[in-house]
Order: structure tokens, then C-alpha cells, then sequence
């Protein structure tokens, strides 16, 4: 899962890498024609060259500020003073562990976490969510679903992209048995896979065959069941409780 390309010579930290054009300037932010509310600001560390480019791309046709750094190191020392909404991070960069993940989270605070990497290997992307991360992204998804997810991402209503939405299915599917070791009743269990999926409550209703409200009523009920209170705490306690002695 390395990326292996090295940051290029001669360009530090502080240049903050968004290669608009020059009249522009490093990280500087393109118009987004009707665009309202606060801008965005986007963290990127340790890309390869083209993955960079990927995210370059999507913040140009969004109108986000995007700083690109060659490491996690150079990120976290600017992250305090930027107010980013989101925190891309190569996969190279970070074990898929408890330990790992530790450094990650102290200095990307309570900014979302978004790992970019290669692998659509279901295990290894649920290592990386079980481990900490919020989301993943892989980078050599198609385009729409590249751009998609990162546009998501960065206005927190989802953070994994389709193939690792479909990997992560599949890995819930073998871990179908933890189900019922929480004593969820069947319509509890037949919500519980679409919450790995960037579906919004109404969404799931309606692949359910529920009313909003009552699907948010159960929702609610799963959430106590399993002692937490956000969907992404139920999903690491779900599907990925039987991975944490191997995250060391």
C-alpha cells in the first residue's frame, strides 16, 4: 500500500502545494460560481503525483482552499492554524493500528481523517476504519466516484467512496454472526449494513420501507443497544470489534 513517489526537491511545507495557475498563487481559491457559507479547507499529506493532482482538481472545480504537504509531520504542525474541515492522508503514511492511528488523531484533533490509498482489499480498508480512520477513499477510483467522495468527505456527509463501500459490504457480510451477539432485532439488523454506506437517513428509510421518523426512532434504539452515539461509533463496534487484537 506504499504510494511510493517522494515529495519533489526544493519545495517546503509552507509552499503549500495547490498548483493553481500562476496569477493565482499557491493556495489561493478559485471561484465557485453560486457557492455560499464558509469556505473549505482541505489538509492533503503525503500524496503521490498523481493522486495530488487528483485532489488539485476536485478543490479548483470547488472552490476550496487546499494545502498539500509532503508528510504527516509538516501537516500536523500547521493544522492548528488553518481551521481545515477535513484531513486527506496517504495510506503510506500511517500503520492500521490503535498505536498508529494514536499520533494521527492528536493532531488532526477533532478533523476528520480520510485515508487515500490503493488497496480495495476489504480487510485491509476495514483495518484502517477499525484503527481510526473516518473514511477511505481509493485513489485510483474512477473519477466521479474519486471526485464524489471527496466532495462528500469534505462537507461531512460520507467518507468512504464506492468501492470501499462495496469492499466494506462484503466484509460485513463475513461478519454477518456479530449481529446478533447484540441483540438486535431483525429490523435492527437489516439497517445496520446500510450504515456503512454514505445514505442519509432518508435514504435508508426508503430501502428499508420505513417513514423517516420511524426509521430514526430505530435508529436511535440501535445506537444504545451498542453503547454509542453516532453512526460511525456503531460501525466500529459492529463489524469491527474482532479486528482490535490484531491493531495492537
Amino acid at each position: 500500500m506504499e504510494l511510493g513517489k517522494k515529495y519533489p526537491k526544493g519545495k517546503s511545507a509552507d509552499s503549500a502545494a495547490l498548483r493553481f495557475p500562476a496569477s493565482l498563487g499557491a493556495g489561493s481559491v478559485l471561484p465557485s460560481p453560486g457557492a455560499k457559507g464558509p469556505r473549505i479547507r482541505v489538509v492533503l499529506a503525503g500524496a503521490c503525483d498523481g493522486t495530488r493532482t487528483r485532489v488539485e482538481r476536485v478543490a479548483a472545480a470547488h472552490g476550496w482552499l487546499l494545502r498539500d504537504y509532503p508528510g504527516l509531520s509538516e501537516a500536523a504542525a500547521a493544522l492548528s492554524g488553518l481551521r481545515a474541515s477535513l484531513l486527506l492522508l496517504a495510506s503510506s503514511q500511517v500503520r492500521p493500528t490503535r498505536g498508529g492511528f494514536g499520533e494521527v488523531k492528536l493532531a488532526a484533533s477533532e478533523l476528520p481523517v480520510i485515508i487515500l490509498g490503493e488497496s480495495r482489499v476489504p480487510a485491509e480498508i476495514a483495518r484502517f476504519i477499525a484503527a481510526g480512520a473516518d473514511g477511505y477513499i481509493v485513489e485510483t477510483a474512477p473519477w466521479q466516484h474519486f471526485e464524489r467522495a471527496v466532495v462528500s468527505a469534505a462537507h461531512g456527509r460520507g467518507f468512504l467512496c464506492k468501492l470501499a463501500q462495496e469492499a466494506l459490504v462484503r466484509h460485513v457480510q463475513s461478519q454477518a454472526g456479530r449481529l446478533l451477539s447484540f441483540n438486535l432485532s431483525p429490523l435492527e439488523c437489516a439497517i445496520a449494513p446500510y450504515l456503512l454506506q454514505s445514505l442519509k437517513e432518508k435514504e435508508i428509510a426508503e430501502r428499508i420501507g420505513l417513514r423517516d421518523p420511524t426509521l430514526h426512532t430505530h435508529l436511535k434504539r440501535l445506537y444504545h443497544k451498542l453503547s454509542v452515539h453516532n453512526r460511525q461509533g456503531a460501525v466500529r463496534r459492529l463489524y469491527y470489534g474482532r479486528l482490535n487484537s490484531a491493531l495492537g
